[in-house]
């Protein structure tokens, strides 16, 4: 099952996008987060601490995105 999560939820063919005010709620389901956002002032450092909290054991992250939207010192942390 693949989850999409967007600036604002819409439907589409191929499903429903979530908002990205729903990407806490989701992360705890995720076996693999692929992150292809730009970089804005919004998700510069979105994979903080908490984020990173929020994934159970063994999830894979994957950033094709711009370098500082993860927090490079809780990833490594």
């Amino acid at each position: 099952r693949v989850l999409r999560v967007a600036r604002s939820a819409r439907a589409t063919e191929r499903g429903d996008v979530h908002p990205l005010t729903a990407l806490p709620a989701l992360l705890p389901e995720a076996d693999v987060v692929i992150l292809s956002t730009p970089l804005t002032e919004q998700t510069r450092g979105l994979v903080d601490a908490e984020f990173l909290a929020r994934l159970k054991d063994g999830a894979l992250l994957v950033n094709v995105a711009r370098g500082p939207v993860v927090d490079t010192e809780a990833l490594l942390a």
